[in-house]
């Protein structure tokens, strides 16, 4: 399996970007092995061999093997469709934050929200932003990529996407008006967005999830089967 490259946009109409009469064309982010899983067909088929769960990781991490039997245990014991594993995390640092999110349906989504992001999104809630509590660290453990996945609903849930989770992009803005980009970006999909395709109206079935404060060690995080 191979990722493809994808067109970079030059601009915030969209416009593909060229360079020396090509087109520049970019990564499309880690979210992609989803959708190559799925155009292989391997989910299914390990479904279908009995095979029940999948671990992902990136390969600048060599360490989540040290906690793969306690991932296992807990992902079993609590019937999770994708469970995180989440480390103390400094307000403020470079790390997404893995949040249980609330919608004014009373629908809730435990994912990760990336550091950028989470300060200004806690700004309009009663904690005021990512500040620290009580142990001298966030609330919002921070996620490391190591994912694991129950095969059958990964098999479902890809199948009704196509394999594709989610897109966004993430520009750097060469003006305070963030009309300009400093450099062509790229539409791109992260890994740890899987659980955006298990919504209660794409699922049927009544989903919860466990709430990903933190409180003083390291803890899994998932999304409940």
């Amino acid at each position: 399996m191979k990722q493809e490259l994808v067109p970079a946009l030059m601009d915030i109409d969209a416009r593909i970007a060229v360079k020396d009469g090509n087109v520049e064309k970019k990564p499309h982010g880690h979210g992609d092995v989803h959708a190559l899983l799925h155009q292989h067909g391997l989910p299914a088929k390990w479904a279908k061999e009995g095979r029940e769960w999948l671990l992902l990781f990136q390969d600048t991490n060599p360490l989540p093997f040290r906690s793969l039997c306690a991932i296992l245990g807990v992902s079993v014991s609590r019937g999770f469709a994708m469970n995180s594993v989440a480390v103390p995390r400094l307000p403020g640092e470079a790390v997404g934050g893995i949040c249980q999110l609330k919608g004014a349906s009373g629908d809730d989504l435990t994912i990760n929200v990336e550091y950028n992001q989470l300060d200004p999104l806690l700004k309009d809630t009663p904690a005021g932003g990512d500040v620290a509590d009580a142990s001298g660290f966030s609330p919002y453990p921070g996620n490391i990529n190591v994912l694991v996945f129950h095969v059958g609903t990964m098999a479902q849930r890809l199948a009704t996407t196509g394999g594709i989770v989610p897109e966004f992009v993430n520009p750097k803005w060469a003006d305070a008006e963030k009309s300009k980009f400093k450099s062509p970006t790229r539409l791109e999909c992260m890994m740890q967005d899987f659980p955006r395709l298990c919504t209660k109206a794409r699922c049927g079935k009544s989903w919860r999830c466990k709430a990903a404060r933190y409180s003083g060690s390291p803890r899994i995080v998932g999304r409940y089967l």
